[in-house]
Parts: structure tokens; C-alpha cells; sequence
């Protein structure tokens, strides 16, 4: 959906059920880090920081730039 420019479809697709912060790996990483693409997408840039903050915390085998995007979104 966002490849289509369907961020709001897409994040309803993605919250139901919203990603579970507190897990851990590959997966969870990977839906925390699209879920704060969505809502970057969408304008909203502190959700978004959060999520980027906990798919950075949930990507313990490094498959994301969650990291930098993190830095990027607090400079």
C-alpha cells in the first residue's frame, strides 16, 4: 500500500493488530520499522520517532537503519 501512495490504508492494515513493542527479532523489528514509515508518510513525525525507537530496540540481529533514521528525525 504505500509503494501505491495508500498511507492510511496501509497503516489500518498495519494496526489491526498494531505491532507489540515489547517483542523481540527480526519480525517485530521489521513491522515496528514500516509502521513508523507509514506514519512518517502521514505526517506524524513523533509517532513516528517512537516507532523507529522501538523497532530499533526489537532489531536485535541489526536488519534495520532504524538507528539512523532515529538520529535523523532528532537532529
Amino acid at each position: 500500500r504505500p509503494d501505491l501512495g495508500q498511507h492510511e490504508q496501509a497503516l489500518a492494515e498495519l494496526s489491526t493488530p498494531p505491532p507489540d513493542p515489547n517483542q523481540k527479532g527480526q519480525t517485530p523489528a521489521r513491522l515496528c520499522y514500516v509502521y513508523a514509515e507509514v506514519l512518517l508518510a502521514l505526517g506524524r513525525r513523533d509517532e513516528a520517532l517512537q516507532w523507529f525507537i522501538n523497532a530499533a530496540a526489537a532489531d536485535i540481529e541489526g536488519v534495520t537503519d532504524a538507528e539512523d533514521r532515529i538520529t535523523e528525525l532528532t537532529n
